[in-house]
C-alpha cells in the first residue's frame, strides 16, 4: 500500500514507504501553538515521515539508523525486534525531526512527550509510534538487514 500524506514539517508529499507517525491533533499547549496547529489542520498536516536505516554488518551484526532522538526504550524496542544477534540503534541519522517517545510515554507524559514544539511540530504523537516503527524494521528485514 502507498501512502501519500503531507510532512508536518515541510508540506511536501511525504515518500512512500516510510514509516509514519501521526500527530496527535487533540494535543495543545499554549496560543502559538494553537495558531500552529491551526493553520497545520486548515493545510491536512497530521502526519510526519522519519527515516530508517539498516547496514547489515555480518551474521546477526546490523548498524540501525533511526532519524530522531530516539528515547532508552525505542532502543530496546529495536533491539528486541531483532532478538539474536547484536543490533545497535542509532538516533539522529538523517537530522532530527522530534523526540521519538514509546506508546506507553505518551500516556505518562513527560518532557519528551511535551517537547514537539522545540522541532517545529503543532501537536504530540499520536500513540502509533511503537507499531510505526516496528513496520520500518520489519521492511528493513524484507530488505536484507537481518
Amino acid at each position: 500500500m502507498t501512502h501519500h500524506t503531507k510532512d508536518a514539517r515541510s508540506g511536501d508529499s511525504a515518500r512512500s514507504g516510510l514509516p509514519v507517525l501521526t500527530i496527535s491533533l487533540a494535543d495543545r499547549r499554549c496560543n502559538w501553538i494553537a495558531l500552529t496547529y491551526e493553520i497545520a489542520l486548515r493545510r491536512g498536516l497530521t502526519r510526519s515521515c522519519i527515516t530508517m536505516h539498516g547496514v547489515r554488518l555480518g551474521d546477526g551484526v546490523r548498524l540501525l539508523g533511526i532519524e530522531g532522538e530516539a528515547v532508552t526504550d525505542i532502543g530496546s524496542l529495536v533491539a528486541d525486534f531483532y532478538g539474536a544477534g547484536v543490533t545497535f540503534p542509532l538516533g539522529y541519522t538523517d537530522g532530527c525531526q522530534l523526540y521519538l517517545p514509546t506508546d506507553a510515554m505518551l500516556t505518562q507524559g513527560g518532557y519528551e512527550v511535551v517537547s514537539y514544539y522545540e522541532y517545529g511540530f503543532p501537536a504530540g504523537l499520536a500513540p502509533e509510534v511503537d507499531g510505526a516503527l516496528r513496520s520500518g524494521l520489519q521492511r528493513l528485514r524484507r530488505e536484507g538487514i537481518r
